[in-house]
């Protein structure tokens, strides 16, 4: 809906607006020869679009030129963006290398009115926070209960498990944070988000479908087909075989299959000893 919003109304040159402030402060002449240019491709984008829509309510039949217009323009408005943004770059003003994050940003900052920025923003930050507090006590909870705990060699107390269970926070935040300043390399934050929750979510899935519908499946048989289903996702992924939201798919299915093939190699081996 965005997309559609912008091909109608002005877009900014950069929609990281201080990045591009930066630029237009260090570089004025050059920011000033990109924004002559920006404002005559900006007219004639958003003129095309709209009478692509008229064009296309009479059936006209100039209809298809106007498109291939309109897709012109629209690559040039693309190869002026990557001019700003290698300039904006070079500059090594900002770590983030991309202004995609930043267009949901904007449209919420220069679109909506006074009140619904605020209200807006508060839900994301609130949501965030929400999320990022059940994420590390998560976490936190498994790797102490189902690592520390299990393998440590002797029992602790109360108030001993509950530094535990802060050191282990404190860890995982870290984690977390190492992993988001990663993710921002990555370009859309939303597609990241994806990527690294498409190599783990299918196993994951497909453990819990095992335990549903395959009772007679023991643990020992799932956690292997879990770790190869794991290497098989990953193996996928570097291979670039298929869109990344098919991994789910294909690590949901992977434990299946493995799991019921070693419940069948084991019953076949239980009966050849006897």
């Amino acid at each position: 809906m965005i997309i559609c919003f912008f091909s109608l109304k002005p877009a900014p040159i950069y929609f990281n607006e201080r990045s591009y402030q930066y630029l237009k402060e260090t570089q004025p002449q050059q920011a000033a020869a990109f924004e002559k240019e920006h404002d005559v491709l900006a007219q004639k984008f958003n003129q095309q679009s709209k009478n692509i829509l008229v064009e296309k309510k009479k059936q006209s039949p100039s209809l298809n030129s106007s498109i291939e217009n309109f897709k012109s323009t629209q690559k040039q408005v693309k190869e002026l963006h990557g001019r700003v943004e290698e300039a904006i770059n070079k500059s090594n003003y900002n770590a983030e290398k991309t202004d995609t994050n930043y267009i949901f940003l904007y449209f919420v900052k220069n679109t909506l009115p006074v009140g619904m920025i605020g209200l807006l923003f508060a839900v994301i930050f609130l949501a965030s926070w929400g999320s990022i507090s059940a994420a590390l006590n998560s976490l936190a909870a498994c790797s102490l209960k189902d690592v520390h705990l299990i393998f440590g060699k002797k029992e602790v107390d109360d108030e001993t498990e509950l530094k535990y269970s802060r050191l282990h926070t404190l860890a995982w935040g870290i984690f977390s944070i190492a992993v988001a300043m990663f993710a921002t390399q990555m370009g859309s934050l939303i597609e990241a988000v994806n990527v690294l929750g498409s190599l783990f979510y299918g196993p994951i899935l497909g453990i819990f479908l095992v335990a549903f519908y395959f009772k007679k499946i023991n643990g020992s048989l799932v956690f292997i087909a879990a770790i190869l289903s794991e290497i098989a996702v990953v193996a996928v992924y570097e291979f670039d075989i298929v869109s990344f939201l098919w991994l789910n798919v294909i690590g949901a299915a992977a434990v299946i299959m493995f799991s019921v093939i070693g419940l069948l190699f084991a019953n076949s081996k239980t009966v050849a000893d006897r």
